[in-house]
């Protein structure tokens, strides 16, 4: 760890399992203060019971759910209060979940919420901490799917063929509507961020 790390702040969106954890405890671990923010409290504790005590220190649990607004703002709050001047170093927006079936089978309110959670929630939280990140010239990191690169469950190891009344309907990836989205979101971000003097 250097003392340039120690001073650097990077907050996780859906760090309680998968790809998120996994960041927090390796940035972590690299000397990096992370905010990393989970569904629940019991998330927030299993997540600090599985680190070495070196490190936990410089752990910040936040419950956020990146659809809800009243917990962006308390999110904003925190960090900014613990950041001061320095700013957000990183912002990693992780949080997601995936919406798969046939067209005629996904529930209408399903894929709302999957598009409020991977698309709108993702922009939420980046236009909430920009000020932060512009303190600090920060940089964002969006994940997503790789069914962003294809239409069908194909992309996903599994194509599904659904017999309806004769014809036949190809399994859809319904996240791939949320990932190429999110992909035209990033694109914009990368162009528009200069002008923030976010990295």
């Amino acid at each position: 760890m250097t003392a340039n790390q120690a001073e650097k702040s990077i907050l996780i969106t859906g760090a309680s399992t998968g790809i998120g954890r996994a960041s927090a405890i390796t940035l972590l671990e690299a000397g990096f203060q992370v905010f990393a923010c989970v569904r629940n409290q019991r998330a927030a504790g299993a997540l600090r019971a599985s680190l070495p005590a070196a490190v936990a220190d410089r752990l910040s649990t936040l419950e956020l759910d990146v659809t809800s607004p009243e917990q962006i703002r308390a999110a904003v709050t925190a960090v900014e209060q613990a950041v001061g001047d320095r700013g957000l170093w990183g912002l990693f927006n992780n949080a997601g979940i995936a919406v798969n079936g046939p067209l005629e089978c996904v529930p209408i309110d399903a894929l709302r919420r999957q598009l409020e959670i991977n698309v709108i929630g993702q922009v939420a939280v980046t236009q909430a901490f920009l000020p932060l990140l512009c303190k600090a010239r920060g940089r964002i990191l969006t994940t997503g799917s790789i069914a962003g690169f294809s239409g069908t469950a194909a992309g996903l190891g599994a194509v599904i063929l659904t017999f309806w009344t004769g014809w036949v309907v190809d399994h859809f990836s319904w996240t791939s509507i949320a990932q190429r989205t999110l992909k035209m979101y990033e694109e914009l971000l990368h162009e528009q961020g200069r002008a923030f003097t976010v990295g």
